[in-house]
């Protein structure tokens, strides 16, 4: 019987050994090469999804941007758009002016029309009774006393001439309340109703009779202007008077 060779046997042993050795890190590396790609594609994953949320956001913001723009522009045009109605309400009007709109204000105007200290042929008279004076103005009958003259004066000229004219209109037979100085220069003869027409005219015509024998205003010209579509709400009978000078 042949006995085993303990060098072949010791042999063979190694290389069972080496072959454990290698499988094992064969298999280690497989899987440590498994556990790399997961990572990788986990992170690739996560960060595709990152992406994709920040361009969501960014493209919802740019979105919100443009339409916070739009919003901005259309105010911007209609904030110009008021202005320039501001600004021609303001050119046809004036920078201030006043009508008076109750029959209690122009009632109290009435009591307060002073029925003496007036002038006819740049002479004072007492004014007894209106009609009277109505007729002898030579105005084709017409009854100016249904109008209230509302006299606004500016500049240089003196609040002592403004009441010789409105004593002259008196003597015409205009109803003249109180008379107020204002900042506007306006020159013109204003009325609010087709049907009071003619007597702005017969008032253009009386107050530039007044001027032209009145040093320092003698050469004024007054115009006429129709507010028949801008407040039809004023009074009938209501005129308003502008003098700058």
């Amino acid at each position: 019987m042949m006995k085993e060779d303990p060098t072949t046997f010791d042999a063979s042993q190694q290389e069972v050994s080496v072959l454990s050795k290698a499988l094992s890190k064969s298999v280690e590396m497989s899987l440590r090469n498994r556990y790399i790609w997961t990572a990788l594609l986990a992170g690739f994953i996560v960060g595709a999804a990152v992406a994709v949320a920040v361009f969501m956001l960014a493209g919802s913001q740019q979105q919100k941007t443009a339409h916070d723009e739009i919003l901005l522009k259309r105010s911007r045009e209609t904030l110009q758009t008021v202005i320039q109605l501001q600004s021609q309400v303001d050119r046809l009007i004036g920078d201030k002016r006043t009508i008076p709109m109750s029959t209690e204000s122009e009632r109290t105007a009435s009591e307060t029309q002073t029925a003496s200290e007036a002038l006819e042929n740049n002479g004072p008279r007492d004014l007894k009774d209106k009609d009277k004076a109505v007729v002898e103005t030579g105005n084709d009958g017409i009854d100016l006393g249904r109008f209230t003259v509302y006299i606004h004066f500016s500049g240089k000229i003196q609040k002592q001439t403004m009441k010789r004219l409105a004593a002259f209109l008196r003597t015409k037979g205009y109803t003249v309340p109180e008379m107020e100085r204002v900042t506007n220069r306006r020159r013109d003869v204003r009325y609010f109703h087709k049907e009071d027409r003619e007597g702005a005219e017969y008032l253009l015509r009386d107050t530039q009779d007044f001027m032209k024998t009145t040093p320092g205003i003698h050469d004024i010209h007054l115009d006429s202007i129709d507010l028949s579509r801008v407040y039809p709400e004023a009074s009938k009978g209501a005129l308003e008077l502008w003098i700058y000078f």
